[in-house]
């Protein structure tokens, strides 16, 4: 027999959306702190990791997920709010993505200090500012927020005016590499819900399948003997049951 969970396939590995302990505008602003602190920019010499060929991929999955998910409304099966959501906004979405590749060069971009850590080496300093707040923001936005999140951090570290410069577009960098871990999970969770539907109707299908067997004779003491003889009055040892079976 089979592998009866064969048909649940593993899908491989994704990192998971940027979700982490939700903060008030208080302790975000001690975060800000915190993180400029931390922060540690690395030598000049070397420029920023370029996040470009990322955000292609990110713009290839959303791409991927919007076709899959509008396929889904086409054939009238049912979506989940996630789901619909992704797919009213998706053209706001395309335009955020346009945005970023025409407001912010690649050579500007890599020109940005970048930070030594082993967790963020490489990386745009503003953008791992960027990530952090969206964590721990749950990527809701708004411009008094972002204020005081900026003017706490620089009360510890300034930043260049090449990063508050790309800033804006460092934010909506953030936000779509997000968005791409959220619509992976939707995706995954899709296809698990699918698998499971499928599971449950093939093993419906088998249980219609399983031989059925007569039932058994009904035998009537009265007219049938024990022993096998044909008599249906035989009281005799071998045909009389006992009379605690009666």
């Amino acid at each position: 027999m089979g592998n009866p969970f064969r048909i649940f396939r593993l899908h491989p590995p994704r990192e998971a959306p940027l979700r982490d302990e939700l903060l008030s505008i208080e302790r975000l602003e001690e975060r800000a702190k915190s993180l400029a602190g931390r922060f540690t920019v690395a030598a000049s010499s070397r420029r920023a990791k370029s996040l470009f060929p990322r955000l292609a991929d990110n713009a290839r999955v959303l791409r991927t997920a919007y076709a899959t998910l509008a396929g889904d409304v086409h054939r009238g099966e049912d979506v989940t709010s996630s789901a619909e959501w992704l797919l009213d906004h998706f053209n706001l979405v395309a335009a955020e993505i346009r945005a970023v590749r025409e407001n912010l060069p690649q050579a500007h971009y890599r020109e940005l200090p970048r930070l030594a850590q082993r967790q963020w080496v490489g990386h745009a300093r503003v953008y791992a500012m960027a990530l952090e707040l969206i964590r721990h923001s749950d990527s809701r936005l708004d411009r008094s927020q972002l204020v005081r999140f900026m003017n706490s951090y620089q009360s510890v570290a300034p930043l260049t005016i090449g990063e508050l410069w790309a800033w804006p577009s460092i934010l909506r960098l953030a936000l779509i590499e997000n968005l791409r871990r959220l619509a992976e999970e939707i995706l995954v969770a899709r296809d698990s819900r699918i698998a499971a539907d499928r599971h449950g109707q093939s093993t419906r299908g088998r249980t219609n399948h399983f031989h059925r067997y007569p039932s058994p004779p009904t035998w009537h003491m009265s007219s049938v003997c024990y022993s096998g003889c044909a008599s249906t009055a035989c009281v005799c040892r071998r045909c009389t049951p006992p009379s605690n079976s009666i």
